[in-house]
């Protein structure tokens, strides 16, 4: 015997959960007893008159109407900028190729991720096997490291993992890449995109912050990424020091 709520009436009979649950097993049940909706209440939500379950369930529809149709905005939105991304890679991709040095692409490299991404910050740190990396320039978007160099040590487990991590940065990687804020005025990078180039990394990472927390996140999808991840290990694959190595 169930319990009685407070506050529910008296039923000699079935109990209102079996009742229920003969309901859900049985959606067609008032279709064949329609009659019974004349005698069907049920109290207006925001407290007025009492509405019939007809009612209640077309406002229910509708309301399964709007939250699908907000669905489908938030797909078609995403759709569009996925596809704006992809023209932008493929516009990148056609000014790299039409320069001559691996210089001049980075630089191409950099003006795109600023004017065409929109990209807060971005930072690409190179990997030189030897002195042939040594005339890369080492400003704010290129840092050129050996590979063991031990600031790289906030950075282990992601060039251990060889693949695009999302996320927020920790406070050793965020100093390391942007420098120390030199206020608090300053906007301050709260997520970034860590993007491996060339064969288990062996090239560098290339890191993109943005100041929105939300910006990067685990979550995101990375398709688009990884392509920009290729382009960029592309470029770098042309620099004779990258022929060097595939050689030997």
């Amino acid at each position: 015997m169930s319990r009685q709520k407070k506050g529910q009436p008296v039923i000699d009979g079935p109990s209102e959960e079996a009742v229920a649950e003969y309901l859900k097993n049985y959606p067609d049940f008032f279709e064949r007893h329609s009659s019974l909706f004349a005698d069907l209440r049920l109290a207006h939500e925001t407290g007025g008159p009492a509405t019939s379950l007809l009612e209640r369930q077309i406002a229910l529809l509708r309301q399964r109407n709007r939250e699908t149709e907000e669905q489908l905005k938030d797909l078609v939105s995403v759709a569009k900028l996925n596809n704006s991304l992809v023209e932008k890679i493929h516009q990148l991709s056609l000014e790299i190729i039409a320069e001559a040095t691996v210089a001049d692409r980075l630089k191409v490299l950099k003006k795109s991720l600023n004017k065409d991404f929109a990209v807060d910050r971005a930072v690409l740190v190179l990997f030189k096997s030897n002195q042939g990396m040594s005339y890369f320039q080492e400003d704010t978007f290129v840092q050129v490291l050996d590979q063991k160099d031990s600031r790289l040590g906030p950075f282990e487990g992601f060039l251990k993992s060889k693949t695009i991590r999302c996320g927020p940065l920790n406070s050793k990687q965020r100093i390391f890449l942007f420098g120390r804020e030199a206020n608090e005025a300053d906007p301050a990078v709260t997520s970034a995109v860590m993007m491996s180039l060339g064969k288990d990394c062996k090239r560098g990472f290339l890191v993109i912050g943005s100041y929105d927390a939300n910006h990067f996140h685990p979550g995101q999808r990375i398709d688009l990424l990884n392509r920009l991840s290729e382009l960029v290990s592309m470029v770098l694959d042309q620099h004779p020091d990258a022929a060097q190595d595939r050689a030997s």
